[in-house]
Formats: C-alpha cells, sequence, structure tokens
C-alpha cells in the first residue's frame, strides 16, 4: 500500500471520526506506514525446508595413469660364460700336430695326417655353444662351413663342461677370461678312428688355438 492511497482514506474518513478515534486512526496510519515502508523479503532467499540447487562443481574424478605395455620379451640370455658363438684361428694341420706332440701323442702324427677333419693351412674353427647344442665347424681356403664334431648335447658342472654322442662322450674344464675361451681336455669315453684315440682329434682341434667370442 503506497502513501498516498492512505493519505486519501484518512481524508475521507476525517470527518466521523472523534479525536479518539483520529487518535487511533493516526496511530494505525503510522503503523500501516511502517509497515508499507520497509523492503519486502528477498524472495530469492530460500525458505526453511526449501532446497536450492547445488551449485557447487562436482569434484573431478582422479586422472587415472595411463597402463604401459608390457615390455617385449627377449631372447633368454646365456646361463652360462661358456655358451655363445666362438671362432679359432686360422691354423694348418703342421700347428694341429704340434699340439699332438705337446701331449706325448706323437706316434699318432702319421695316422693324423692321412684322418685330419680338416685340409688346408687357414682353416677358422666356429664352435657353437647353445640351447643344448655343441657343434663345431670348419672353413678352409675361403670354402663353405664342414661340420666336425656336431650334432652334440652338453652338460655345464661349473668349470667342467661334458658333450655327449651317440656312442660316448668328451669331459674338458674351461675358463673364459675378457672373451677368449681356453679348453683343457680331461677324458673321453668315445672309441677311436681307424687306431687313433679320439683324445688325439680332441687336442687338436681344441687346444691347438684359443677361441674369441663372436656373440
Amino acid at each position: 500500500m503506497s502513501d498516498t492511497v492512505i493519505k486519501e482514506w484518512a481524508a475521507a474518513h476525517a470527518t466521523r471520526l472523534s479525536l479518539r478515534s483520529v487518535a487511533v486512526v493516526v496511530a494505525a496510519t503510522s503503523m500501516l506506514l511502517v509497515g508499507c515502508s520497509s523492503e519486502p523479503e528477498d524472495r530469492t532467499s530460500p525458505t526453511v525446508g526449501s532446497t536450492e540447487p547445488d551449485t557447487t562443481e562436482a569434484s573431478e574424478a582422479p586422472e587415472v595413469p595411463p597402463t604401459s605395455a608390457p615390455a617385449p620379451t627377449s631372447a633368454p640370455a646365456p646361463t652360462s660364460e661358456l655358451e655363445g658363438t666362438w671362432r679359432a684361428g686360422p691354423l694348418s694341420l703342421e700347428d694341429t700336430e704340434a699340439t699332438i706332440r705337446r701331449y706325448g701323442l706323437g706316434r699318432y702324427v702319421q695316422d693324423y695326417r692321412e684322418n685330419a677333419p680338416f685340409f688346408g693351412d687357414d682353416t677358422m674353427l666356429t664352435l657353437t655353444i647353445e640351447h643344448g647344442a655343441w657343434d663345431l665347424y670348419g672353413e678352409s681356403g675361403g670354402g663353405q662351413p664342414v661340420p666336425i664334431d656336431y650334432n652334440a648335447e652338453y652338460e655345464i658342472d661349473g668349470e667342467s663342461v661334458v658333450f655327449h654322442h651317440s656312442d660316448g662322450s668328451n669331459t674338458y674344464r674351461w675358463q673364459v677370461h675378457n672373451d677368449t675361451l681356453i679348453l683343457h681336455f680331461v677324458r673321453s669315453t668315445l672309441p677311436g678312428y681307424r687306431g687313433i684315440p679320439d683324445e688325439v682329434f680332441q687336442r687338436a682341434l681344441y687346444m691347438t688355438e684359443v677361441f674369441s667370442r663372436q656373440r
């Protein structure tokens, strides 16, 4: 209710009121004026029991780090320093004959020369010891590798290695130092070849030159 309406309402009723009535009217009018002049309540304020929409931003979910892909598996590493590929040479028949004599087996040199497992003066020996297989190949005169002592299965026990053929085995002690392999013949249970003990061939092939690691 505005101030103008209240004043008009009071003037129309002025002649009918006594002084007391006038006082009452004045008091009532004053109360009306106070009530009408006060500012209206904030209609945006929530009433008791009302619910307001939650304007608080929802907390962000923790960022989950991406799962890394599993690392590719590589080939299994050798279980012994002895395993790998080794090369020795070049060596000649004369070199291997000198080795045979050095170990007191000179009486077999002539027979060995006629039955030597390789020929030429520039033979390279390649020895692979891996995946349970022991294979020795020779390359002479730039030709293709020729199998010499192959299709054997080996067992490593500390500093000893035994490689087995179907008809016997050979035992060696071995040392690896700075990628150099040294083999020491221990014994053989293989039968001889044309009257030549297998020890002769073993010492000639594995103890004439040291082997160098290739991989």
